[in-house]
């Protein structure tokens, strides 16, 4: 469902408090703007066991996106990556076209041999009138997979003839064979980062995630007992806290450190489903005078970095060409040579750029699941208290689920302080401790955000 104006208003106030917090904290480590960013699943934590962690490296191959105007870590990345990867072309600009033709008209005769023997080639599907010795040296590798010059001949035999004049002709024209030699390593580099995102193996450099099965491929990995150390550090650690108050009609003003306050529901700043499924009624417990302190304690706040695995000089492992989505993005719109947009797929002004589509977040910023002490003040306190201790099987959202977790599963009320004097009951929820019981590769750090990687448009 989508946000209202002041949810999402509610939800941009928070994510500027964690980005405050965070860049005090440890901004002077991560070499680029830190953006507060949701990412529900959490971190696992658990980079590899006996094979890698699957869901860790899914962590890392998301796309740093917004949901209702608030920025959000989901989807995958390397989909995205592929599409776009397959949507280059190396392309020619009008200048160099220009000097292409220049070398045509030079070797007129040769040309035309060259175009007869295309046309009798049945190579296209769909003919070109006027067919460019570089289109028809391009067509060739399209359809065969191999250049004019090492083409298997007694495979394609009918393209022998074609094939030795075009070598005849880039001894003559050295522009043009320049131009589609630079186009035949852009084409095979497309092509095998295609293949080794879709195939991934030990032979493509793809991490083994269980006997036989792969993943692709990420470097400078840092070991779990490293990130676990990290996360155990109380030294870095962040605390806010927001509040709650005049509630009317299930509604209530919400409140954050810079005194911005928001109208909102107040079962979308705090919500708690009984046997994991029937809502509870907050509304009977609280009256106009009622008050809702949240206070959190993020442990351990620490950054996790991850490269894609480079794709190698000879293309045969990784996947990953920065350099291409670099170019593509300053030339792409362009009457420029080089690696280019093609097609209308992707508005580059859309995909690149530090708002861009194509963005991802290169170094996470991770803390231990938040300690959460809740204050409340004028409920019917007594009720709440008992239900609080009667009720292990509750789960909890706070702000539309920014953060969530479950009571007696991932979070546990460690302290209960009922004051009758004063009405107030005040509920502390604490995360499961690091390394503790279940399995390693399922327990989750909180993700607090990072720092993102695009590719500016030139």
């Amino acid at each position: 469902m989508a946000l209202t104006p002041e949810q999402k208003t509610g939800a941009r106030k928070w994510n500027e408090i964690i980005k405050s917090n965070v860049s005090n904290a440890i901004g002077f480590e991560l070499g680029g703007d830190f953006i507060a960013a949701n990412y529900a699943p959490g971190f696992n934590y658990a980079i590899k066991q006996q094979h890698y962690n699957k869901d860790t490296l899914s962590a890392f191959n998301t796309l740093l996106t917004e949901s209702d105007g608030v920025p959000v870590i989901k989807d995958v990345y390397s989909e995205l990556y592929i599409n776009v990867i397959g949507s280059l072309e190396y392309s020619i600009s009008k200048a160099d076209r220009i000097k292409i033709n220049q070398e045509e008209q030079k070797h007129a005769a040769l040309v035309g041999t060259i175009i007869n023997l295309y046309a009798e080639s049945e190579l296209d599907d769909d003919p070109q009138d006027h067919p460019t010795i570089m289109y028809i040296m391009k067509r060739i590798k399209e359809v065969t997979g191999s250049d004019y010059l090492h083409l298997d001949t007694k495979t394609f035999p009918s393209l022998s003839n074609l094939c030795s004049k075009l070598s005849e002709y880039s001894r003559l024209a050295s522009f043009t064979n320049s131009m589609q030699n630079d186009w035949s390593v852009v084409f095979d580099r497309i092509q095998k980062i295609k293949e080794n995102i879709t195939d991934p193996s030990k032979e493509n450099g793809g991490l083994e995630t269980a006997k036989n099965e792969f993943y692709i491929g990420w470097d400078k990995l840092p070991e779990t007992e490293t990130i676990k150390n990290d996360l155990e550090n109380e030294g870095s650690s962040i605390e806010f806290s927001i509040s709650t108050n005049h509630f009317e009609s299930s509604q209530s003003e919400l409140h954050f450190e810079s005194d911005v306050a928001v109208k909102v529901p107040f079962n979308w700043i705090f919500n708690m489903k009984i046997d994991h499924e029937h809502e509870f009624d907050f509304s009977k417990y609280y009256s106009k005078d009622s008050s809702l302190d949240i206070d959190f304690k993020f442990i351990g706040v620490s950054t996790v970095a991850a490269v894609p695995t480079p794709i190698s000089s000879n293309n045969e492992k990784g996947w990953f060409a920065a350099d291409m989505l670099k170019e593509a993005a300053e030339k792409s719109g362009k009457d420029a040579t080089g690696i280019r947009l093609h097609g209308s797929r992707y508005d580059p002004d859309k995909l690149f750029g530090k708002d861009g589509m194509l963005r991802r977040i290169s170094t996470v910023v991770i803390s231990q699941q938040p300690i959460i002490t809740l204050t409340f003040s004028n409920f019917e306190a007594s009720e709440l208290y008992t239900y609080f201790q009667q009720h292990t099987n509750v789960k909890f959202n706070i702000l539309g689920g920014l953060i969530s977790g479950e009571h007696d599963n991932d979070f546990s009320c460690t302290n209960y302080n009922y004051d009758s004097s004063e009405n107030t009951l005040t509920v502390t929820l604490t995360p499961p401790p690091l390394g503790g019981t279940g399995s390693l590769g399922k327990q989750t750090a909180y993700v607090l955000g990072g720092t993102a990687e695009y590719f500016p448009r030139g």
